[in-house]
């Protein structure tokens, strides 16, 4: 669901596509994708801080 996120431009400034956009495409209700992307996003930036975090010590 994130890369297809991040293909149809919901990350782009400004967005090529919403929640609801992503939702139809994907079958699944907007908040579906929200607690989706949420969480992919939670993951990946605990990731980076915690590479951050080993890269500074």
């Amino acid at each position: 669901m994130f890369e297809t996120a991040v293909n149809m431009g919901y990350y782009d400034i400004p967005r090529e596509v919403n929640q609801g956009d992503l939702a139809e495409t994907l079958g699944c209700a907007p908040s579906t994708v929200d607690e989706h992307l949420r969480k992919a996003e939670s993951e990946m930036l605990s990731a980076l801080l915690r590479t951050t975090n080993v890269d500074e010590s």
